[in-house]
């Protein structure tokens, strides 16, 4: 960043030598394109010319499209592309990112790739490796998803249907495997939703229901029912480091079940007795109610708002996203 860079018309091919106009241009991706690029603007110098240049002032993936212009009036185009890389000024001991589903029926036909598909499943997962190795990480973290299948009378979570790549094994393993052959340690959580297909009278219940000490004992119980299988998996597969719950401070009720730290205790336990690698808790706000802070091996501070939050109240709203950071 801060060097000059030249954009050489001559290097493109398909480009008339014997133009008569050039006409460079900045590309920008569309946010639900897969290829990457970046959306910082470049000041172009003589754009106009068949050598132009810029000066980028952040890192990022830089996409420009030439226009020559022949006498006759016909034109030719070209693209070309410019990584500015930076390294890092703040020596981090761990860089990440997290992304959830790759395959999958939630994404839509488009992304419905099967770990079995073998025309695109090398494709798609360079792909999604593409961007923590672009950023320098070490690790990756594959945030999965249950949802809630029943909240009333009490809680059961689902296992089958929700079509989340994650909480199916063949796409757990590709994704695993992916980073695992490009030195990336990888960080497994367990998140838990209000189901899709939860009815308004299930929706209206939750929050009434969670007023309740028995809701709040059946939840654990069924958390770690759900919970146990996925760490022995993550086990099975070499996964670095299990998160059994992510944003953990929505279980904190004092107020109303002043068990629960010694409930996730007993869930953190059983973890150990199936995962043998590093076990982490994530939150937003670990405050006065952490009261376990001696059964878990590591602390993920986690900001995370995003376009679609459900309120106190359990009602569906969208707001502004803000991005997520760990």
């Amino acid at each position: 960043m801060g060097t000059p860079v030249s954009l050489v018309a001559g290097t493109l091919l398909g480009i008339p030598k014997d133009a008569q106009i050039y006409e460079w241009n900045q590309l920008f991706g569309m946010p639900d394109e897969v290829e990457y690029f970046t959306g910082h603007g470049a000041e172009l110098s003589d754009r106009e010319t068949p050598l132009a240049s810029f000066v980028p002032e952040y890192p990022g993936n830089y996409r420009f499209r030439l226009t020559a212009t022949e006498s006759d009036g016909s034109s030719q185009r070209a693209e070309v592309e410019v990584l500015v890389a930076q390294e890092s000024t703040v020596a981090l001991e761990v860089k990440g990112v997290i992304f959830a589903d790759l395959f999958g029926e939630m994404g839509g036909p488009e992304f419905n790739i099967a770990p079995e598909d073998p025309d695109c499943l090398v494709e798609a997962l360079d792909h999604a490796m593409a961007a923590p190795l672009r950023v320098g990480a070490n690790w990756v973290g594959l945030a999965s998803s249950a949802f809630y299948t029943q909240v009333s009378p009490i809680p059961i979570i689902g296992d089958h249907g929700n079509y989340l790549s994650l909480t199916d094994d063949r796409y757990f393993v590709s994704l695993v495997g992916a980073a695992q052959e490009r030195s990336l340690k990888v960080m497994q959580f367990e998140g838990l939703s209000p189901g899709l297909e939860l009815t308004d009278e299930q929706l209206d219940a939750f929050g009434p229901m969670q007023n309740s000490p028995d809701w709040w004992e059946a939840w654990f119980t069924e958390w770690e029912r759900w919970l146990l299988p996925r760490a022995a998996r993550a086990e099975t597969n070499g996964v670095e480091m299990f998160v059994p719950y992510l944003f953990a401070e929505d279980t904190f009720r004092p107020d109303v079940y002043p068990q629960y730290g010694d409930r996730w205790r007993e869930v953190l336990a059983a973890v150990r007795e199936v995962y043998s690698g590093t076990v982490a808790m994530s939150f937003v706000n670990a405050d006065e109610r952490l009261n376990f802070i001696d059964a878990f091996d590591v602390a993920l501070i986690t900001v995370f708002d995003g376009m679609l939050h459900i309120d106190r109240d359990h009602r569906r709203r969208t707001k502004p996203d803000h991005g997520g950071a760990n």
